[in-house]
């Protein structure tokens, strides 16, 4: 009668499974609060191009946009 070999049992490591959290230093974005805004769907198509472009989430371009404009007027005018 021939030995029958058992198959090997896949051991997961220890930890969580699935995707890793999105948001900055690892914080999970479902504990971030929301934003609702309504703007002309040019703007709507011309985010989501931009976030396909870069490879990244519309959130993560709009809080650069946000800070960029934020630094931009706390420069003194130069005239």
């Amino acid at each position: 009668m021939p030995h029958r070999v058992q198959p090997k049992l896949r051991v997961k490591p220890a930890g969580r499974g699935g995707r890793p959290p999105a948001g900055f230093n690892g914080e999970p974005t479902s504990k971030y609060p929301q934003l609702a805004a309504r703007v002309p769907p040019a703007t709507l198509e011309s985010l989501r191009a931009l976030a396909m472009h870069e490879r990244r989430s519309m959130w993560r371009i709009l809080v650069d946009a946000v800070e960029i404009y934020a630094r931009r007027e706390r420069q003194p005018t130069r005239q």
